[in-house]
């Protein structure tokens, strides 16, 4: 295909700049449309839909790749024109559709951070520390794993073959994302524990060549990070902490791709396991605030109180009411 190395270049640039912006949306969404308890989940389904989306592409263009449409007679070495313009339509309808219809906001937005004004953070070392380790891990174990097919075809394996494991590791950090409000019922405010375990497992992934357990514990970190960002960053809204948060993994998803193009194959493991040792290193000297889940449980104390106090004063009349009469 005539100029695809640029038209691969240019839709990864605008691709990446957009995604800074419509990544950070899983904070908003399970901010506007999830209650307290079920915010977590909230932000599970809205990450992991994307990452099972790359999941399928990844498992479908091997195939749609060797369909020999508009190559008769021709050399063939793979339809990139499916690939590509197909790529484009089924963004451009999706794109159409969201624009018609998204819900902008519910009548009461269940998130007390989303009626603060947009204002500077307090606690802003605890937010920086989030945006280093969280950066370089999801920067390092989610270009690893986008250099998956790339691995296997340098050890001699088919594209088909790549394509396949790229689906199997993405689709375990699906199942890693799914999993995380199970654990976090558990373990609630224990977001440095979670992390800690999951990073040293993802070390261990690495050092052992084990990506599929590299890509089940990304997926679970991954949601939990904008959830620690928001709790973080209150009363900052959670798109704004979305959005930094999202810069943050991006930056360090470009250094690592950058890295691994400059050392080669060869040392593209030992790098990802270097970056993912460093965030596991920084997450003893984290420090996690919820400000966010407190000022919500002293709303949700004073609801009660009142609802209580209400009951108690219409209990009181229908006695007095009672006494009367007889």
């Amino acid at each position: 295909m005539k100029y695809a190395f640029v038209y691969i270049t240019v839709a990864t640039v605008i691709f990446q700049t957009g995604s800074i912006i419509t990544y950070s949306t899983p904070s908003n969404v399970s901010a506007l449309w999830f209650s307290s308890d079920q915010r977590i989940l909230g932000t599970m389904i809205s990450t992991t839909s994307a990452t099972l989306g790359a999941a399928l592409d990844y498992f479908v263009t091997p195939f749609l790749v060797k369909i020999r449409i508009g190559f008769k007679g021709q050399e063939f070495h793979g339809n990139m024109p499916v690939i590509l313009y197909g790529e484009l339509v089924i963004q451009s309808i999706i794109a159409i559709l969201l624009t018609i219809y998204f819900p902008a906001a519910p009548k009461i937005p269940p998130s007390y951070s989303e009626n603060y004004k947009r204002e500077q953070s307090k606690e802003q070392n605890k937010f920086v520390v989030l945006l280093l380790y969280s950066g370089i891990q999801s920067g390092a174990s989610q270009s690893y794993n986008d250099n998956a097919t790339y691995l296997l075809t340098y050890l001699e394996y088919s594209q088909t073959t790549g394509g396949i494991v790229s689906s199997i590791i993405t689709v375990s950090a699906v199942i890693g994302g799914i999993i995380l409000p199970l654990i976090m019922r558990i373990l609630v405010k224990k977001d440095k524990f979670v992390y800690f375990v999951s990073f040293l497992l993802m070390d261990l992934a690495l050092s052992a060549l084990g990506t599929v357990i590299l890509g089940l514990n990304s997926g679970l970190c991954y949601s939990l990070f904008f959830e620690t960002a928001a709790e973080i960053a209150f009363p900052v809204p959670e798109d704004v902490s979305g959005t930094v948060l999202t810069f943050a993994n991006n930056f360090m998803y470009f250094i690592d791709m950058l890295v691994y193009g400059l050392v080669g194959a060869e040392w593209t493991t030992f790098i990802a396991l270097v970056s993912t040792v460093v965030s596991t290193v920084f997450i003893p000297f984290s420090k996690v605030s919820f400000k966010r889940s407190a000022l919500e449980d002293q709303e949700r104390a004073k609801e009660q109180n009142s609802q209580s106090t209400l009951g108690n004063s219409l209990s009181e009349a229908s006695t007095l009411h009672n006494i009367s009469n007889v």
